[in-house]
């Protein structure tokens, strides 16, 4: 008789610790691994370089969410100055894309140097920053409203 009612504590106990606690409702971004060089040649001054982005929904969202990509720019560390107002990526999956409950999506961002022709004196200013900071503005459809994800702060490559 006694181990009947131990059996429904047991499936009690059990059921609580397999509830899944993730309360991401809507889009989360996290920004990571931003990987940037500055090339130069004597007509002109760009970046390049490639960050990675997850997309994280959990499951208890009303239902999956179309994200689109709306800017990228690139920040001094204080993320108060910024420094390259539009960095032009392209995306590998491609925007707009769904991320659907309960899942992950991994981008790669991917800066091109012919696509990110700097001002002549950007050199001076990129190079002269302590560390910088990757920002990509993201709309989530499910939010109806615009996500902010930024990396941790990181050197740019090849200042002297």
């Amino acid at each position: 008789m006694r181990r009947l009612l131990r059996l429904p504590v047991f499936f009690s106990v059990f059921a609580v610790s397999c509830i899944n606690t993730d309360a991401a409702i809507f889009v989360e971004a996290q920004l990571t691994a931003p990987q940037l060089q500055l090339q130069e040649s004597s007509l002109a001054t760009a970046i390049d370089g490639s960050a990675a982005l997850t997309l994280h929904l959990g499951p208890r969202a009303s239902g999956p969410s179309e994200v689109s990509l709306l800017s990228v720019s690139l920040l001094a560390d204080d993320q108060q100055s910024v420094l390259v107002e539009q960095v032009a990526v392209r995306s590998e999956p491609r925007f707009p894309m769904e991320v659907g409950l309960d899942s992950d999506r991994n981008v790669t961002l991917r800066i091109d140097a012919s696509e990110n022709l700097l001002a002549a004196d950007a050199k001076t200013t990129l190079c002269g920053a302590t560390a910088l900071v990757l920002q990509v503005v993201l709309d989530d459809g499910l939010r109806g409203a615009a996500l902010t994800a930024s990396s941790d702060p990181f050197a740019l490559g090849g200042c002297p």
